[in-house]
């Protein structure tokens, strides 16, 4: 399965972004459910990026390790992405009640293309960002997942193809 991501802002910018979230482990939102047959378990969200993403994510490495291996009796055979949400959502909703695990849902680092229009963005041409206009944000990293696979080239295009 091929990765595709674009990503913007130093290390600097995704790490101060990332400490805001004062979480051990902050995932990417998506705006469709995947898979569907888990939409019981999603709880309210303040914009419309509300379920998990499992395709970006950052925290601490100890935290991470700790948490996949206690996942490990939830692991689906469907996906990781059902897999965390059982696990997160289902099983221990308490670590995002406590804050250490916190969801992107205003795209500050992570925005996922799938179910994206490309009306809903702004293109910075002179500083090559993405402007995701329900959110109010510049996401850092650019993830180009399910029916974002075919958005991802386009902006890729207009983004870096010489002027």
């Amino acid at each position: 399965m091929p990765l595709m991501f674009f990503m913007w802002g130093g290390e600097k910018e995704i790490l101060d972004k990332f400490s805001k979230f004062g979480a051990q482990l902050v995932f990417s939102t998506e705006k469709f459910c995947w898979p569907p047959h888990l939409l019981d378990l999603q709880r309210p969200a303040p914009t419309l990026y509300r379920y998990l993403n499992a395709g970006g994510y950052i925290g601490y490495a100890g935290f991470i390790k700790y948490l996949l291996q206690d996942m490990l009796p939830y692991a689906d055979c469907c996906c990781d992405q059902a897999s965390l949400m059982a696990y997160l959502l289902g099983k221990n909703p308490d670590l995002i009640d406590r804050g250490l695990v916190a969801f992107d849902y205003f795209n500050t680092i992570f925005l996922s293309l799938q179910d994206v229009d490309e009306k809903e963005l702004k293109l910075d041409l002179r500083n090559r960002r993405i402007y995701c206009k329900a959110t109010k944000s510049y996401p850092c990293i650019i993830h180009g997942n399910g029916g974002g696979k075919v958005l991802f080239p386009k902006l890729y295009d207009k983004l870096f193809s010489p002027r």
